[in-house]
């Protein structure tokens, strides 16, 4: 409601002033002219038709690579990455990930450090952090394993000596755990109907939004100086104000 008062303002002076304003907006004719930045897309195949749309549009792009299980694996998806961004690093970019394969174990934080290098050798922008840190994967005792278990804290920091970004998505929207029925938005309910495995109300027994959250903010709190991306609006896209504060 408050987004929409706050665009009403300009929208009433283009109407009052049609003549003033048309030599200051765009048109759909303009479309193409106009430098453009979609930093969220996924590419994870070497098909050229995206980049070359991209390109036709006037695209740049941000690809970013992610361990969900859905999409190609994580070496297909940095293949296609190195192949577009030695392609045309003008209007490919990409962010890395890492596997959470022998999280725990000896010598992880070691290997993850060291495949991070390598893809930053090789022009990665950022690393992604994906939702199943927090609602997927496990520890050796079958206890989920949250973003700001003290296991990533030599990943985290490997990251701020390089000053690198993390992109993160540590939750679902807040719809996830409310009924179908409740959610507030089509897409939410579509997905979310198609998808019962993430639909959180139906699995009580799996951490509460709010928990996310909080373990999310407590990561970010712990390092001050990462620079820290919340993907989809920081998962607060419930509210503009808690986004602002975020």
């Amino acid at each position: 409601r408050r987004l929409l008062l706050t665009l009403a303002a300009p929208l009433a002076l283009l109407i009052a002033a049609p003549t003033a304003a048309s030599a200051e907006t765009y048109s759909v004719a303009d479309f193409a002219k106009v430098r453009k930045f979609d930093a969220h897309v996924h590419v994870n195949v070497q098909d050229p038709a995206f980049l070359d749309q991209a390109v036709a549009d006037n695209f740049e792009v941000l690809s970013i690579n992610v361990d969900y299980p859905a999409f190609p694996s994580i070496d297909e998806q940095a293949n296609a990455a190195h192949h577009f961004a030695k392609a045309d690093p003008k209007h490919f970019h990409y962010a890395t990930t890492f596997s959470m394969k022998g999280f725990g174990d000896a010598g992880w934080a070691e290997r993850t450090n060291a495949h991070l290098d390598a893809e930053f050798d090789q022009g990665a922008l950022a690393v992604k952090v994906w939702k199943n840190v927090g609602m997927v994967e496990r520890d050796a005792k079958g206890q989920l394993i949250f973003i700001d278990d003290k296991g990533f804290d030599p990943v985290f920091d490997h990251l701020i000596a390089r000053n690198i970004p993390l992109i993160a998505h540590q939750a679902e929207p807040r719809n996830c755990w409310l009924p179908i029925d409740e959610m507030t938005t089509k897409n939410d309910k579509l997905y979310f109907t198609a998808h019962p495995e993430y639909h959180m109300y139906l699995h009580p027994e799996m951490p509460s939004y709010e928990t996310l959250m909080a373990r999310r903010d407590a990561m970010v709190a712990r390092h001050p100086k990462l620079r820290f991306v919340g993907a989809h609006m920081a998962s607060l896209e419930w509210s503009v104000d808690a986004a602002a504060q975020f």
